[in-house]
């Protein structure tokens, strides 16, 4: 097999060279996953009244209704409708718990009408939304195609701002002059908000130089970088001498990648199990494994 080099970094043992007797267990990917912040996003949880309105959504301005009859996916979207005289429309979400984080909105939009349509993260210091920190900004759709389809806006990733510990959001149309009536329909909101880490691989396997250790991250949120241990009857010993700094550390961003580690001193004639450590700006620990690997 030949060897596929790997960019090499402080510490680490990172290109992929033959294996022989390997024996490799995988893992099933992290339980952390990506979560959506946005309340009721499909807006298929009714809270009744005339017109009926979706619960956890409150008029900010202009008319909103839970519209049953022009769905983009599900039963419902919300329909807003900017007043005679106003050129704005919006609705504003419940307050949701929200720490400082990088956040991907994006919406799906139908209207006939030339508006702009929005959604915006509004994130506060209090845990109740009682005090106003900022506007995070999100997706805004300048020109919208108004063929009454249904269309998705583009993605813009939001990076909330600390000390942030809730926030509301905010949907909706406006325009500059003249469009009084004008309606626009919304549907499956998200606000991906990513967990930490997101590990979608960890194995290990025997090489003519020890053990190579192999991860993968999806996604790295406030991580600093990893330890790898050995466990062997039980005990757990940290091999790394320092830190693997964190991809998302070394070159920005919140992507992950692929990372490896050769063990050199690990027992030939053993099984053994290895886990890794996940260590955070805050100083959290995560574990994740084991992946195991037989006698040489």
């Amino acid at each position: 097999m030949r060897a596929r080099a790997v960019p090499v970094r402080s510490g680490l043992f990172v290109s992929v060279v033959a294996l022989a007797a390997a024996l490799v267990v995988g893992i099933a990917p992290s339980a952390q996953a990506n979560v959506n912040k946005v309340p009721n996003p499909g807006f298929e949880t009714s809270c009744g009244g005339s017109p009926p309105v979706p619960c956890q959504w409150n008029m900010g301005s202009g008319a909103m209704e839970r519209d049953t009859v022009n769905p983009h996916n599900g039963a419902a979207s919300l329909k807003l409708t900017i007043g005679a005289t106003a050129i704005a429309a919006n609705a504003v979400s419940d307050c949701v718990a929200m720490t400082a984080s990088s956040n991907p909105l994006s919406f799906w939009y139908r209207t006939t009408a030339d508006v702009s349509v929005f959604l915006i993260m509004l994130v506060y210091t209090s845990a109740d939304c009682s005090g106003f920190f900022a506007n995070a900004g999100g997706p805004t759709e300048l020109f919208p195609t108004t063929d009454g389809m249904w269309h998705q806006s583009g993605s813009t990733t939001v990076v909330v701002p600390a000390p942030t510990n809730s926030a509301k959001f905010s949907i909706g149309l406006e325009c500059n002059s003249g469009c009084g009536g004008a309606v626009a329909n919304f549907d499956d909101l998200l606000a991906d908000s990513p967990l930490a880490v997101t590990l979608t691989s960890f194995k290990a396997a025997r090489s003519h130089q020890g053990v190579v250790v192999r991860w993968r991250t999806g996604s790295e949120v406030d991580t600093l970088g990893f330890n790898v241990y050995r466990q062997r009857n039980g005990h757990r010993v940290r091999v790394n001498r320092r830190l693997i700094p964190a991809l998302s550390v070394t070159r920005g961003g919140i992507s992950g990648g692929a990372y490896s580690y050769v063990d050199r001193r690990a027992p030939l004639h053993a099984s053994l199990r290895y886990w890794l450590q996940e260590v955070d700006t805050s100083g959290h620990r995560t574990w994740h494994g084991p992946a195991r690997v037989g006698p040489a």
